[in-house]
């Protein structure tokens, strides 16, 4: 029996074309409503060791659902497996594996507890694919309130990147299809690398807001998973160049007003002195994060109040580094969002 390649939901179309001589998968999402991809894509970050390295080093982290907020998120009940015949089973669970004897495969498929066949296929095949697939989830709202508060909790930062310019190995981006029911998706009539398309990219309308694009990744010799093998995470990690950063946006929260010298204020800039007094951990990352941004020149802005509307903006700025912990923040009165 030949499996099935394209299968629409919500109006749109997953597909999925498997090679298995050359081991190569291409995989295509047709969502009438996001028909181009976007020319630039963002990611929040809170401000922490791990996202101040991966700026300064160049690398986005992939993590495995189980690092996502989404519980369903890539979830194995998303794929139904009760139609799967004996023999996938047997071959599955009792040889590649093996975790049951062949007769037990037998015995279960044979009873009314059929259901704990499939029920350990879905959850070991999520186990074992994002050993090796990770996620990176970015957006088009550089300015969203709720992404600013959730993932960057103000305080961090966002990084612009151009999608183009994006590790061409990456697989997507891919829109996120959002529902507000989701169904699973059948495994004996679809291909496997299909079903795994849908299961990664499929997602609860109460997260529409994020308005994700989904990149998927893949490492061979991938072992990570936070709960087993949390040891190998430099295999989560994915190089870009810099060049594809149109710019890093700082949050609004980002400059504690302690820092903010009043004093010496005008209209042009604001001279800010970096202070230890509420945490030397912080103090540190934000030192090495604005060194990085005056030493490789990147384009910055920062998230700023328009006193009147009461609404936020994006507003481009100069940093201008003083001394190890002072500096000059130019306020261009440009405004980019």
């Amino acid at each position: 029996m030949t499996l099935e390649k394209t299968y629409d939901f919500e109006n749109v179309r997953f597909s999925a074309d498997m090679d298995s001589s050359a081991k190569t998968a291409h995989f295509h999402v047709e969502n009438p409503e996001k028909k181009e991809v976007p020319k630039t894509l963002v990611k929040y970050f809170n401000i922490n060791e791990f996202s101040v390295d991966g700026l300064i080093n160049h690398y986005l982290f992939a993590p495995h659902p189980k690092d996502l907020n989404d519980k369903y998120d890539c979830c194995g009940e998303l794929i139904n497996y009760e139609s799967v015949n004996i023999e996938f089973f047997i071959n599955r669970l009792a040889k590649e594996l093996p975790l049951y004897s062949e007769d037990k495969v037998r015995e279960l498929y044979n009873s009314e507890n059929k259901w704990v066949l499939g029920r350990t296929i879905a959850d070991l095949n999520q186990i074992i694919l994002f050993l090796k697939f990770g996620l990176i989830s970015m957006t088009e709202d550089p300015l969203h309130p709720l992404m600013w508060s959730h993932y960057a909790k103000n305080s961090g930062f966002v990084i612009q990147f151009k999608t183009a310019l994006l590790p061409n190995d990456f697989f997507g981006p891919f829109p996120i299809t959002y529902s507000t029911k989701l169904e699973s998706i059948d495994f004996s009539r679809y291909n496997p690398g299909l079903c795994f398309l849908y299961q990664s990219n499929i997602k609860n309308t109460a997260w529409a807001y994020e308005n994700e694009w989904r990149f998927l990744t893949y490492n061979r010799d991938g072992k990570y998973h936070p709960l087993y093998s949390s040891y190998d995470i430099k295999s989560r990690k994915y190089s870009y160049s810099q060049s594809s950063i149109e710019r890093v946006i700082l949050g609004y929260d980002f400059i504690d007003p302690k820092e903010i010298d009043f004093t010496n204020r005008t209209k042009e800039y604001d001279i800010i002195r970096l202070s230890n007094k509420r945490s030397r951990r912080i103090y540190k990352l934000k030192r090495r994060f604005l060194q990085y941004l005056v030493k490789n020149n990147i384009p910055c802005s920062q998230v700023v109040r328009n006193r009147y509307l009461f609404e936020l903006k994006i507003v481009d700025i100069k940093i201008e580094q003083l001394s190890s912990n002072k500096y000059k923040i130019y306020n261009s009165f440009k405004t980019v969002y």
